[in-house]
C-alpha cells in the first residue's frame, strides 16, 4: 500500500467511550505517523470513570512544526460510540469526512461523506472480543486514507502492544485494512 502525502496539517478524533481503547487507537496512528517525515502530536480527553464515560484521543499531524498541538476544526471523525459520535460532529471541516462503527452508531448527520464499518459486531464474532473493535477502526482509517503504510501500522503495532496480544490485534488491524467499504 502506497502512502499518501499529506503537505497541510490534518486533524483526526477518536471519539467514543472508556474501554473502548480510544486512547490506544490515537497512539497507534500517532506512532504509525510518527515514521513519516513530519510532525505528530497525540492527546486525550476522559472522564474520571475508568469505564462508560466519555474519552476522545486526538491525533495532529503535520509536514510543519506543530504550534497548537490539539484539533480545531476535524478532517477525521472516528466515532467508536453514539454519543462522542453527536458531540464531535459539528467540529467536522467541510470537506473531512466520518468513520463510524455501524454496531454501536446509528444515526448520524448527512453533512459529511460517511463511512461506516460494523466493528464492534466482526470484533465479537470473527475475535471473539468487541473491545478489538478500536483496532478495526484504524485499520479502516489507514484504508480510506492511506496516511500511513500497512509496514508503518506493523511497526506501531509492534511498538505499542505486549507480545501476549500481537497476534489478535495484528488480526483485528488486517479485517480493518482489508474491510471494503
Amino acid at each position: 500500500m502506497k502512502t499518501k502525502t499529506v503537505s497541510k496539517r490534518l486533524e483526526i478524533k477518536f471519539g467514543g467511550i472508556g474501554g473502548q481503547g480510544v486512547v490506544y487507537a490515537a497512539n497507534l496512528l500517532g506512532a504509525g505517523l510518527s515514521y513519516k517525515k513530519g510532525f505528530v502530536s497525540v492527546s486525550a480527553s476522559y472522564g474520571p470513570e475508568s469505564r462508560g464515560s466519555l474519552t476522545s484521543s486526538e491525533v495532529v499531524y503535520s509536514p510543519n512544526p506543530i504550534d497548537y498541538p490539539y484539533t480545531e476544526k476535524l478532517d477525521v471523525l472516528v466515532s467508536l460510540h453514539q454519543n462522542a459520535h453527536e458531540k464531535y460532529l459539528k467540529d467536522i471541516k467541510d470537506n473531512g469526512f466520518v468513520l463510524t462503527d455501524s454496531s454501536l452508531v446509528k444515526k448520524s448527520s448527512p453533512a459529511q461523506k460517511l463511512y461506516t464499518i460494523p466493528a464492534s459486531e466482526i470484533a465479537q464474532n470473527q475475535l471473539g472480543d468487541a473491545t478489538m473493535a478500536n483496532l478495526i477502526m484504524v485499520g479502516g482509517l489507514v484504508n480510506i486514507t492511506k496516511i500511513i503504510s500497512v509496514a508503518q501500522c506493523f511497526k506501531a503495532l509492534k511498538e505499542f502492544t505486549s507480545s501476549k496480544f500481537y497476534d489478535i490485534n495484528r488480526k483485528a488491524l488486517m479485517i480493518g485494512l482489508d474491510y471494503t467499504f
